[in-house]
């Protein structure tokens, strides 16, 4: 069987909306995951400005019954780590991660932090996506 219609099967939403950050932690949008079993996170550096001589974008996913409290690291079942992308240390980059959402609560969330070493007012460009997949339910075709 060839796969001509990927978006029956997939759900790409912007975790992280693109903005120059400063040294930061940028907590992305609730997710609902509803019937979705697996997802890549996708984290992005664009331009940098203030000459830093180091930079690094994490990026890891966390969960939430409610989509607004208790949100805690998720740990990937597959690996048995957090699910986080390897640090970014360049810009105008991008990682990802495959990450197995079984054990996962309802509500997920991509949280980016941003560090610099010197530099003058540095700041990075960065974003995140996650793309949904492995849906408990078949799409209709």
């Amino acid at each position: 069987m060839v796969l001509t219609d990927i978006n029956a099967y997939i759900k790409p939403v912007v975790a992280v909306v693109p903005t120059a950050s400063a040294a930061a932690t940028i907590n992305g949008a609730s997710i609902d995951r509803i019937n979705y079993q697996s997802a890549v996170l996708v984290a992005n550096t664009g331009a940098e400005i203030g000459s830093p001589s180091a930079r690094s974008l994490n990026a890891k996913i966390q969960h939430s019954d409610d989509g607004s409290t208790g949100w805690n690291d998720y740990t990937d079942p597959t690996t048995g780590a957090v699910a986080a992308i390897t640090a970014i240390t360049a810009a105008s980059t991008q990682a990802k991660v495959a990450v197995n959402l079984s054990a996962a609560k309802r509500y997920i969330r991509v949280v980016e932090t941003v560090a610099f070493t010197g530099g003058t007012s540095p700041t990075l460009a960065v974003s995140g996506h996650v793309i949904l997949g492995g849906a408990l339910v078949t799409p209709a075709v």
